[in-house]
């Protein structure tokens, strides 16, 4: 969908390092997850944004504050899968609706909104869903 650059972002310490990599490869799951935690993804194209976040599997959410973070969200589209303090969970947003879905089992945490014009503070309140996170 989106056909511009996609840009890698891991954030450690607050300093934030940018890695430069095609669409193709920030579509696969190929990149590692730095020490920090989670990898930020971004790209743009056709009028569009996409931001995504992956996370290592011990970085556990907090399904309530999750909840409330992914109905705020105004995005044409998001899917994410979530390890959370109450199980793992599917998730799928349209313009419509957000729905939930109980999984078994999932690699790692991960979200992909596409829209426009995201809030700056939109990562900030993704990882306050994290447990630990303030």
């Amino acid at each position: 969908l989106l056909n511009g650059p996609t840009t890698f972002v891991a954030a450690q310490h607050q300093h934030q390092h940018h890695n430069h990599k095609t669409k193709e490869t920030a579509l696969t799951s190929e990149a590692l997850i730095p020490e920090c935690g989670y990898l930020k993804a971004q790209n743009h194209g056709e009028g569009y944004e996409s931001i995504g976040w992956r996370f290592l599997p011990d970085r556990i959410f907090s399904h309530k504050k999750l909840l409330v973070f992914l109905n705020g969200l105004v995005a044409e589209r998001m899917k994410g899968v979530f390890i959370s303090d109450n199980g793992v969970f599917g998730y799928n947003l349209t313009p419509d609706a957000l729905t939930e879905v109980a999984l078994d089992d999932c690699v790692e945490s991960r979200i992909e909104i596409i829209g426009t014009g995201f809030s700056e503070i939109l990562e900030a309140e993704l990882m306050l869903c994290l447990l630990g996170g303030s």
